[in-house]
């Protein structure tokens, strides 16, 4: 082997391509060991190195034409980078390296000047930044990765500066665990937006879990690409229509772009931006993209499908205009049958990837024969088409690649011969139930995923349904172990083509449930044994507890999902969740596991000492908002009486030597704050006011989006804090303009005042944002939460900034247990907080709905209707309602005719 000619040599070493085997030919003989650490130019670390750094720092030596080095080892730690100095370094590569800080980054790429690929990820604790700097110094890099750098921010990569004008590559990706945004640094705002970021020579930009601001991070970056080929953005917090449209007009050299956007049902939990894309950026790639060949438009969650955001006519807008020649689609429900006809034209498409597109049927799919260039068709999770959708394939030799993975009702019979390749695969785990029934033949799918068994006898006929709630729930049947999401997907959102081609119906012996479906297809079990009736118990309610509701003649007794039941074991579709108090319905599993667990190892110890519960909340908490701390109490007033008082002490903290420090209060008419003293005088209407008098001083009530007003007001230099609630629930579902928030937060910014936004009623997801501001992207001082916060168990919270909390001392503030009617007038609100304004008083109807078997809330002046009903209630549970209510219109007119 020593003897072999060097060109033989050569080519021996040169077709091996993996590390392990290169390592192994090199060790048979010498002549092969010497060319292989010539030849050799990269080289992979992984575990097994010990020690660590002297091997490294052997391989270097090694081989002396070393130009890439990818390091996938937990144990390597470069406090000073020598192992790679000096080596010509061209390539670097750290995966997984958690105990490399930034010192040591630094230190490699001074001694690697000429660096122009680096990639980083889970690189944990690299917190110094002046590395960046220096790169921009050397201006060498083109291709720069960052994933899951948990202490590297967008802010951070300015420092790259003069580098930006090099940089080819860029792939930014945030750990969506840690991803939040903090109030604005505003040196860095300025420094974003007045520094000239060049950008010329990037072609490809990738950006996971970003924050895509106005003068914030990378927005800076997107519309200044002049030569971009490539971008994906996926779930980047912010990304607006006008993001897109400004690349589109700045990038026409643009060939592929990817965007992953959220649902309508998902709740942005890490956002402080709305993320919303629509047809206007679509037809902005249309028109100056011209040669864009490949689109992929995907929306984020597998639960809850998008009707919104892009339509049909964006997409074939886009197809019809660029020459687009692959195309897929994930989630995307407004692609239907007539987008796939309109398909028939696409003269450029060679390749189409549809994932739970679940408005395609079978004649949607046979479409796909007619396509001018189709080549490779890819089918995922699509449960509305059969093997009838494939027929026209057949034998046709039209594809060359059909793959069909997780499609319930297509066969490996199926897609025989429908492609020259064809890759199958059949794991309905995903679907999450364990019996599936298709044009009556059974499906028993075993516990181990993709296993079933087809049986061809069919069901036996069931009994018609008899009454209109078992009527209603007819259409679908849920087996024991379906869950409530995978009811929510097979059901809420299928299609009409799809439910004559896709019934689920049970696979065991019919058992008329006497409950809507939910979470549970059981029928609840009703109370076997009351000791005393509603009306015993009403009496006994008036005789022994203080008078201070005036409760509807209802006692309930227990709940399950979105159904509550009284005392008589009558049923009740519960839309007001105990005024936003149950976000998760009654009964949820997990919580009940994590209350009973909990209490059986510990309740209450005092906030003498320290509790992991608590402070796990509060990071989590603070983690998904603007808030820097946490303060914790157990209802809803008392986070505003602890607002009030913060308010006042960061006045007296920020004016040490003002003799006239602000201490009054703004707030606005409408408004519920609470009922103890403080916040009870920050509450506008009088009854809940006057019996109480005399209560705190110093309170103004404005009218709710009076701008002029309110700031007229705060300019007075006598206002410590602005409440306000972004929407107002107890005082009717009047919801906030984003200019009437934004000018209150100007104001409070001139005026050094604080701005307290309430969201006890409106906040944690009531709005389809985690946080009801977010919807408007202004962000408060202050934010008081409660109701929905532990789910019913009582419980508080005001969350502060780091600028707030520093004015608290311990000591100061504490809590025990902390821890379409002609009588419409207007219906209005946002998500599930819903108020419907009539021109008669709404209590009739309230009680209308609840001898039906409906319980909804009145608000305002008694002539508002409040929808607020558990954030998992079902589009079947809400079209009910809506019948509901229809029925009961007439008792409106009777009550004007009165």
């Amino acid at each position: 082997m020593d003897n072999l000619p060097e060109q033989v040599a050569w080519d021996i070493l040169g077709r091996i391509k993996r590390t392990v085997d290169k390592n192994s030919v090199s060790l048979t003989c010498k002549r092969l060991h010497e060319l292989d650490n010539e030849q050799r130019k990269c080289i992979r670390v992984g575990c097994g190195l010990n020690p660590a750094n002297e091997a490294l720092v052997s391989l270097c030596n090694r081989f002396q034409n070393l130009e890439k080095v990818e390091i996938s080892y937990s144990g390597w730690m470069s406090k000073l980078g020598k192992q790679l100095d000096d080596r010509g370094l061209y390539n670097l590569s750290l995966i997984f390296t958690p105990r490399i800080s930034g010192f040591g980054i630094l230190s490699v790429v001074v001694g690697c000047k000429n660096l122009n690929l680096l990639h980083l990820n889970r690189c944990l604790n690299i917190t110094s930044m002046e590395w960046l700097e220096y790169l921009g110094k050397l201006q060498t890099l083109e291709d720069l990765c960052i994933k899951n750098c948990r202490a590297i921010g967008e802010g951070d990569l300015i420092k790259l500066g003069p580098s930006w004008q090099k940089l080819k590559r860029l792939q930014f990706e945030v750990d969506a665990n840690y991803r939040y945004m903090k109030v604005y640094d505003r040196l860095a705002v300025d420094q974003w937006q007045t520094q000239w970021i060049p950008c010329d020579s990037m072609i490809e930009l990738k950006l996971v879990n970003g924050i895509i601001s106005p003068g914030r991070g990378l927005a800076c970056v997107l519309g200044k690409c002049s030569n971009l080929e490539k971008i994906h953005l996926d779930m980047c917090v912010g990304v607006k229509d006008s993001d897109i449209t400004g690349l589109a007009r700045n990038s026409s050299n643009l060939r592929s772009i990817s965007l992953r956007v959220p649902s309508d049902f998902s709740l942005p939990l890490l956002m402080n931006n709305p993320i919303r894309l629509t047809d206007e950026c679509l037809e902005a790639l249309a028109q100056n993209c011209t040669h864009l060949e490949s689109v992929r438009l995907s929306f984020s969650d597998g639960e809850f499908p998008s009707f919104s955001s892009f339509t049909l006519h964006g997409i074939l807008t886009l197809v019809q205009n660029c020459p687009i020649r692959e195309l897929a689609l994930d989630h995307v429900y407004s692609f239907n049958d007539v987008g796939m006809e309109a398909l028939c034209s696409a003269e450029y498409l060679q390749m189409l990837e549809l994932s739970r597109c679940q408005e395609i049927t079978d004649e949607g799919l046979q479409l796909v024969a007619q396509f001018p260039k189709l080549c490779v068709l890819k089918l995922s999770k699509c449960l509305g088409v059969t093997n009838d959708g494939l027929k026209p394939l057949v034998g046709s030799h039209k594809l060359k690649l059909l793959a069909v993975d997780d499609c319930p009702q297509i066969s490996e019979r199926g897609v025989h011969g429908a492609a020259d390749s064809v890759t199958f695969k059949q794991d309905l785990s995903w679907m999450n139930y364990e019996n599936m029934v298709v044009d009556n033949t059974m499906y028993d799918i075993n516990e181990r995923a993709g296993d079933f068994n087809v049986f061809e006898t069919p069901l036996a006929p069931q009994p018609p349904p008899t009454t209109p709630a078992a009527r209603l729930r007819s259409s679908l049947f849920v087996l024991p172990r379906m869950s409530c999401s995978a009811l929510f997907t097979l059901n809420t959102f299928l299609s009409p083509a799809l439910h004559r081609s896709l019934t689920l119906k049970p696979s065991k012996c019919y058992t008329a449930p006497t409950a809507c479906v939910n979470v549970d297809t059981s029928a609840h079990q009703k109370p076997s044994v009351h000791l005393k009736t509603s009306e015993e118990i009403i009496a006994d309610e008036k005789k022994f507890i203080v008078g201070t509701y005036a409760r509807a003649p209802v006692v309930l007794s227990s709940g399950k999902g979105c159904k509550l039941y009284d005392v008589e074991g009558r049923e009740y579709l519960d839309l007001t969740s105990g005024i936003a108090v149950s976000a998760l319905g009654h009964g949820d599993p997990d919580w009940v596991r994590a209350v009973t667990q909990h209490a059986d190892v510990l309740t209450h110890v005092s906030n003498i000492y320290y509790s992991v519960p608590q402070v796990e909340l509060a990071k989590r908490l603070v983690a998904v908002s603007f808030a820097d701390r946490v303060f914790f109490c157990n209802s809803g007033t008392e986070a505003n009486e602890a607002a009030i008082k913060f308010s006042r002490k960061f006045q007296r903290l920020s004016r040490p030597d003002d003799t006239n420090v602000p201490v009054e209060f703004i707030a606005f008419k409408n408004c519920f704050h609470g009922r103890t003293m403080g916040a009870l005088a920050l509450t506008s209407k009088e009854h809940y006011r006057s019996p109480f008098e005399p209560i705190m001083p110093g309170v103004t009530f404005l009218e709710y989006g009076n701008v002029q007003a309110a700031v007229e007001m705060i300019q007075s230099g006598k206002i410590a804090a602005v409440f306000v609630e972004p929407i107002q629930g107890e005082g009717g579902v009047y919801s906030a303009t984003k200019e009437f928030l934004q000018s209150l937060r100007t104001a409070c910014d001139d005026a050094g005042c604080l701005l307290v936004f309430d969201e006890v009623q409106c906040g944690l997801g009531r709005t389809g944002y985690l946080w009801a501001h977010e919807a408007y992207g202004v962000f408060p001082d202050i934010m008081t939460l409660a109701k929905p916060l532990a789910g019913g168990l009582p419980i508080g919270a005001a969350l502060v900034t780091e600028r707030v909390a520093k004015a608290i001392n311990p000591g100061e503030h504490g809590s025990t247990f902390a821890g379409g009617n002609s009588h419409v007038n207007e219906i209005r609100g946002l998500g599930l907080i819903i108020g419907i304004e009539l021109d008669v008083s709404a209590s009739p109807f309230v009680d209308a709905c609840r001898k039906s078997g409906l319980l909804i809330l009145t608000a305002g002046k008694g002539n508002v209707i409040r929808i607020v009903p558990p954030l998992i209630v079902s589009k079947q549970e809400l079209g009910l309602a809506v019948k509901i209510m229809v029925d009961c219109l007439p008792v409106l007119d009777e009550a004007s005719s009165k």
